[in-house]
């Protein structure tokens, strides 16, 4: 975006932003391209890219502000019924030919997503929103409409433009140490953001709004928040200023999951087909009762390397099965790290380096490996009773659901310098959950993407082949100091972001368990 300024209100913020969506479907921008045609799994992934949503419980789905050939034929697609209400007849008449052309049933509705009277005494299962608050001046309203269209129990799953990158300066975004906020949040006073693709058509007015208002205000409408996570293009090397840059700044946007509470709306449409919400299954609590190991034991190592009390958490298992990874901070015993720090440098000057430039899948199809640039060095005596501890080991089983996984002979230290990157990958068998802590300085997070989860080896090669090993988008995931991100690298397509000149290097621990042989289904 180049222009950032403050515009005048107009005397309908509708009819403005209707002429410029319909003059971007017209120019066919890249809101209005439509998605290719996929498998069930890669439409799933291109909608739910944490994996959140339960498909099989979804029947009904109202797409608010969505026209244009993507969602809306996706979600067809995977057998769902499907209403569209758009404010740009542009954008819709781009839904209709395309599900024309692949032989979809889609309903189509012109209205302004702050009077949806049009749909009244009608039930959704889902109600699916792609990022459009920031061209609504009231999205309290909104979600209280909402909310009267979903069934007891219904989901919203809804995207937002982070409103502080609404908010920043035109004429100085980077002024070589920092990102300047120029323009008030909360004020109801629309803006003008500029793209340079579009420039010369009508400006659709933006709203800068609270975190109060977008966040709070669906709770402040009858929504429990069951999910929030930070989407968007993150790239520590791109250039300054550039979207990449910015992303790691300021999150690009903000995914929120939200499920319906309190009695139940007007009667459902007839026809409309009904399903019931299932219930997730709590994780065990892993319990702290197992005598230490001796032989393993160093007189400077902590008698039990978790701490039992920040470990009481029953949604460990459900977070695993639907994100594919879990993080626990704080979670090692205070003494813990320091050991691990110092054993990592002692073992340092006896790593190996590891180095591939292409992309490939492995000879038994069980895995994708990618370009990778660091090094590596054996275990320590306190990282291998740290993997074998029986503690730990309850923890994995807990989380992955699986009783019979257990440490195996794969751990490592793992170091990072300027210029060292593994891009992206799927992890060995032997690595069905990969444990992974940081041991010196504050390791930069792992891109990983859940909306890849379900996407078969070769697929998602071709993922790979087509991006250079680095996919836009992706999930940030810290890997603690102190903690554990908990990985199922096996089925979370991820890959670590090339460490820049001038960052710090870095090094974790990898500790991997899997069910031993001869013990699988």
């Amino acid at each position: 975006m180049t222009q950032h300024e403050a515009q005048p209100m107009a005397s309908t913020y509708a009819e403005a932003n209707r002429r410029a969506w319909d003059y971007l479907a017209d120019v066919h921008s890249s809101a209005s391209d439509p998605w290719e045609e996929g498998s069930k799994a890669e439409y799933r992934a291109w909608l739910d890219e944490f994996g959140w949503l339960p498909w099989p419980e979804l029947g009904t789905v109202l797409l608010l502000c969505g026209a244009g050939g993507q969602q809306g034929p996706a979600l067809a697609g995977l057998g769902l019924e499907v209403t569209v209400v758009d404010l740009s007849e542009s954008q819709l008449e781009v839904d209709r030919r395309v599900a024309a052309e692949r032989g979809l049933e889609i309903e189509t509705l012109c209205s302004d997503a702050q009077d949806l009277s049009v749909l009244r005494g009608r039930t959704f299962d889902l109600v699916y929103q792609p990022v459009s608050t920031c061209y609504l001046p009231d999205p309290p309203s909104v979600y209280r409409s909402v909310r009267s269209l979903l069934r007891p129990g219904g989901l919203y799953l809804s995207d937002h433009w982070n409103p502080v990158q609404i908010q920043l300066s035109a004429d100085h975004r980077w002024d070589g140490t920092a990102y300047r906020v120029a323009h008030p949040s909360g004020s109801n006073e629309p803006l003008r953001v500029t793209d340079p693709s579009t420039a010369q058509g009508p400006d659709c007015m933006y709203f800068a709004h609270r975190l109060q208002d977008l966040l709070g205000g669906i709770c402040d409408a009858g929504f429990v928040i069951e999910r929030l996570a930070e989407r968007g293009l993150v790239d520590p090397t791109a250039e300054p200023d550039s979207a990449g840059h910015l992303g790691c700044y300021l999150a690009p946007f903000y995914e929120v999951l939200a499920r319906r509470t309190g009695p139940a709306p007007a009667r459902r449409r007839p026809g409309a087909r009904t399903r019931t919400a299932g219930r997730t299954r709590a994780a065990e609590e892993p319990r702290q009762e197992s005598p230490v190991v001796p032989a393993q034991r160093s007189s400077a190592t902590p008698a039990r390397p978790l701490v039992r009390e920040r470990l009481v958490r029953d949604d460990l298992a459900d977070r695993w099965s639907r994100r594919g990874f879990v993080i626990l901070r704080d979670v090692l015993d205070p003494g813990l790290p320091p050991r691990l720090g110092r054993e990592s440098a002692a073992q340092q000057p006896s790593g190996v380096r590891s180095t591939w430039s292409g992309h490939a899948v492995s000879d038994d199809g069980s895995y994708v490996s990618g370009g990778m640039e660091f090094h590596s060095a054996s275990p320590g005596p306190v990282l291998t009773w740290l993997h074998q501890h029986p503690d730990l080991t309850r923890l994995l089983r807990a989380v992955t659901g699986d009783p019979r996984i257990s440490a195996n002979q794969n751990l490592a230290y793992m170091y990072y310098e300027p210029g060292c990157y593994i891009d992206l990958h799927t992890d060995v068998p032997e690595c069905e959950a990969t444990v992974l802590t940081s041991v010196r300085g504050r390791t930069p997070p792992l891109v990983a993407y859940p909306r890849l989860l379900d996407l078969s080896t070769r697929e998602l090669l071709a993922v790979a082949r087509r991006t250079g090993g680095r996919p836009g988008g992706g999930v940030l995931l810290e890997v603690p100091v102190g903690g554990l991100l908990i990985l199922d690298g096996r089925r979370l397509p991820h890959r670590r972001a090339q460490l820049g000149d001038g960052q710090r290097p870095c090094g974790i621990a990898a500790l991997c368990f899997a069910v031993p042989p001869g013990e699988g289904a």
